[in-house]
């Protein structure tokens, strides 16, 4: 360990001690021991607002369900938003150790047909469900505020094998 030059030593530990390892015991719980969606709630009022969330586990490190407990009410989506931002800021600021300069990269998911969000109610796109046949669906996505929104979408032109792939 001590040939590893000492920032990318310090900014791995930080990481790690910083919720890497939280993480890492929630995929170890999901990959071996327990779906992670076990407290998944979709909350629809007569309104229309909607709420998506998922509760993780206090303690993932016992790795036993019938231990888990959910006292803190810990935000799943949040979290995982959180430990993606962290792992990137970990890979980017070992990438710069390494000589790289990082770069912007083209939006890699494109629908088709394209997408209209309406604004004020999807910033951007999560998930897009569709029936069989691709002409109705739902685009689950999140607003400015990051919010979950839920967009019911009706009369999409039917997808094709080679479009639906792309």
């Amino acid at each position: 360990m001590s040939s590893i030059p000492k920032p990318i030593r310090t900014a791995a530990l930080e990481y790690w001690q910083g919720g890497g390892q939280q993480l890492a015991d929630y995929r170890d719980v999901d990959q071996h021991h327990d779906h992670l969606t076990r407290q998944c709630f979709l909350d629809c009022s007569a309104e229309g607002y909607s709420t998506f969330w998922v509760r993780l586990p206090d303690n993932p490190e016992s790795k036993a369900p019938k231990h888990y407990t959910y006292d803190r009410q810990i935000d799943g989506i949040a979290f995982a938003s959180e430990g993606f931002d962290k792992m990137h800021s970990l890979v980017e600021a070992l990438a710069v150790q390494a000589g790289a300069t990082p770069q912007p990269l083209e939006r890699a998911v494109h629908f088709d047909p394209e997408l209209e969000h309406i604004p004020g109610v999807a910033r951007s796109t999560a998930i897009l469900l569709t029936d069989a046949a691709g002409t109705e669906g739902l685009l689950l996505g999140q607003d400015e505020e990051r919010h979950v929104t839920i967009q019911p979408l009706v009369g999409l032109a039917p997808a094709d094998d080679a479009s639906a792939a792309g």
